[in-house]
């Protein structure tokens, strides 16, 4: 669009504004500071809306460095007037701590008598100052042309058709300032912030359509965005052949069976059983002996091939191999079953007084052997017995 075009319709625009709005009283006399916390409090919302909204704050804190400490949420709720108070609350709250940080003190009022250009680049550069408060203290403290744009008020020109979707991303309306003279910036300011707020909350109130229509415009709804889903991934599809039998398709040359197994038939329970036997099958089962339990053998549990490290005090000198020391530390399970040699039956110990009585007799027998050694039979005999008894 051209500067003439644009120039040409924000005239039109100012004309139809003035027709079915009404502009708001002057501001009252403000320090800087002042009238910079009100525009904290204006942008986005009505002018009564921002007038209630600065009035409490004011009354309910005692200085503006006690607002600087007070968290945001409880401003919020100071500030539960304006449409959007979170927003608000960040920006006073984020302007006083940078105010605080340059200067230590809360006195703005000597960017009066300093250059414009120096004290708007000073009040842009601090942390939460938007440009329509910029411009706002620009415009009403300091004595500046610069009519206060905020979001709500390019949506607007973008309805108007004053500013594409391209530049309305700038947040800058060129040739504002221009179309505009100095004396009138003030009361076009205030009007074009009534218009936009009506058209954001009532879109389709009569003053707002009204103003569309001077323009030669109609009011265009915001196309609904709808989030976006991920596309899902085809599935390859099985094209049927005549070669296999029904239920079957290739892909990539396999078969691909599709029918469903057979259902196998239930098994029937104990009990059915029981019940389907006759009786002579009957008897039989229960003269049948119950099948005795096999008894399983316990598996020896594998020896370990860690053995515990013990140290010995005297080491032996011949080092033995790993597989002697295993038979060596458990000899038990390494050694082949040898078959165990029948036992054999032992003389039972004769008891003392036993072998003292056969010591006695054998005396004696040796006595008569002795008497009787002329004849060579009873000495034959009695020594005989003599080596048959035991000790």
């Amino acid at each position: 669009m051209t500067a003439s075009n644009r120039a040409s319709k924000i005239d039109a625009l100012f004309k139809s504004l003035k027709k079915h709005f009404k502009p708001s009283p002057e501001a009252p006399e403000r320090s800087v500071l002042e009238h910079l916390l009100y525009a904290c409090c204006l942008e986005d919302a009505r002018c009564d809306q921002a007038d209630e909204a600065f009035a409490k704050l004011q009354q309910t804190y005692f200085d503006w460095n006690e607002v600087r400490v007070t968290t945001i949420s409880e401003l919020a709720q100071c500030l539960h007037s304006l449409p959007q108070a979170d927003q608000a609350a960040s920006r006073i709250k984020q302007c006083l701590q940078s105010l605080f940080e340059a200067r230590y003190q809360y006195e703005l009022d000597d960017l009066k008598k300093a250059n414009l250009g120096k004290a708007v680049a000073e009040l842009e550069a601090w942390k939460g100052m938007s440009p329509f408060v910029a411009s706002y203290v620009s415009q009403q403290a300091l004595g500046g042309h610069s009519i206060p744009i905020s979001q709500v008020i390019i949506e607007s020109l973008v309805q108007c058709e004053i500013l594409t979707t391209a530049e309305a991303e700038k947040k800058s309306v060129p040739g504002m300032e221009r179309a505009i003279p100095k004396n009138k910036g003030s009361e076009f300011g205030s009007l074009l912030l009534q218009f936009a707020t009506e058209m954001k909350a009532h879109p389709k109130s009569g003053p707002v359509q009204s103003v569309l229509k001077d323009l030669g415009v109609t009011y265009k709804a915001k196309p609904k965005i709808e989030p976006k889903t991920e596309p899902k991934p085809k599935q390859p599809t099985m094209k049927p052949t005549g070669d296999g039998p029904k239920g079957t398709s290739t892909a990539k040359g396999k078969v691909i069976d599709k029918t469903e197994p057979p259902v196998q038939a239930l098994q029937p329970t104990k009990k059915i059983e029981k019940l389907a036997q006759t009786p002579a099958e009957k008897k039989e089962t229960a003269s049948k002996p119950p099948a005795k339990p096999v008894a399983t053998k316990k598996m020896a549990p594998p020896a370990s091939s860690k053995q515990p490290a013990t140290k010995s005090p005297s080491a032996p000198k011949n080092k033995l191999t790993g597989s002697e020391q295993i038979k060596k530390s458990s000899p038990k399970k390494f050694e082949k079953k040898e078959d165990k040699p029948k036992s054999v039956s032992k003389p039972k110990p004769t008891d003392t007084k036993n072998k003292k009585t056969n010591d006695a007799k054998g005396k004696k027998r040796g006595t008569i052997s002795k008497a009787t050694s002329g004849s060579g039979s009873s000495g034959s005999v009695s020594s005989n017995l003599a080596k048959k008894k035991p000790k």
